[in-house]
């Protein structure tokens, strides 16, 4: 996932989240849309998705996803990961 053809991204954040990403220029290629919700949605074209994905695990479920696909799986199974880690620790 990291580097390659860039790929367009398209990223909801909550409305909690909305003033902190919308102040903010996190690449020259995004594109941010508020949703009367107050959500915002984000869309980049950006090539290495790996560091997008460790971006958004920041944000936990204030963030989703919604293209690419092989993304938001990544980062479903990143998540299970860790959750399952946590069981181990003990």
């Amino acid at each position: 996932m990291i580097g390659g053809k860039a790929q367009e991204v398209e990223i909801r954040f909550s409305k909690q989240q909305a003033p902190s990403v919308g102040e903010r220029t996190w690449h020259p290629s995004q594109k941010i849309e508020t949703k009367p919700n107050g959500s915002v949605v984000l869309r980049l074209r950006v090539a290495d998705l790996g560091g997008v994905k460790r971006w958004l695990i920041g944000f936990g479920a204030d963030a989703l996803v919604v293209k690419p696909a092989d993304l938001r799986r990544e980062i479903e199974a990143e998540c299970a990961r860790i959750t399952n880690r946590r069981g181990s620790a003990k």
